[in-house]
């Protein structure tokens, strides 16, 4: 069994960033985008026109896919639902989590800023990404760490999420 350590699974996460950022870079060229590191917000775009829009980028490794268990149904004829993967709910940190005066969901949200959302290691035709505006993610007002589910997100999202992006931007 491999042994993760908190530096390993930062590495992990970075090079998953990475990827999203020149991705960006590459489909926004007249554009300046800006990897700001794990730390605060990701990735910035700054316009020619001076507007900035804050990113911030989800990853996880495999989507939650829950469904029923027929094996078990017919000997019990009770439907038993079960998850296939257990990684796929993406975590929203609030402000009593960490020492900070705002969240950063709550930061996102006063930037007008967008969350991508991204499953797997390498972006290509197989790969989910998808991208929703921060105030659209809505977060319980209680205390401590938020979860969502994978596909309730993806269901808010538009489709064609990226159009709308470079609407803001252009």
């Amino acid at each position: 069994m491999t042994e993760y350590t908190f530096e390993s699974i930062k590495k992990y996460s970075e090079r998953k960033h990475r990827r999203i950022y020149r991705y960006l870079k590459k489909q926004l060229p007249d554009c300046t985008v800006k990897y700001n590191g794990l730390e605060g917000h990701d990735i910035y775009i700054y316009t020619r026109w001076g507007k900035i829009i804050w990113i911030e980028i989800k990853t996880c490794d495999k989507i939650v896919c829950n469904g029923i268990d027929h094996e078990k149904m017919r000997e019990s004829n009770r439907p038993e639902i079960f998850n296939i993967h257990r990684l796929g709910r993406l975590k929203f940190d609030r402000r009593e989590i960490y020492p900070y005066t705002v969240s950063q969901h709550d930061d996102l949200i006063e930037k007008d800023g967008w969350y991508l959302f991204f499953v797997g290691n390498k972006l290509g035709k197989y790969q989910i990404l998808f991208g929703i505006k921060a105030a659209d993610v809505k977060l319980n007002p209680k205390k401590g760490l938020q979860q969502r589910e994978w596909g309730k997100l993806a269901a808010q999202a538009s489709p064609d999420w990226f159009e709308h992006l470079k609407k803001e931007i252009y």
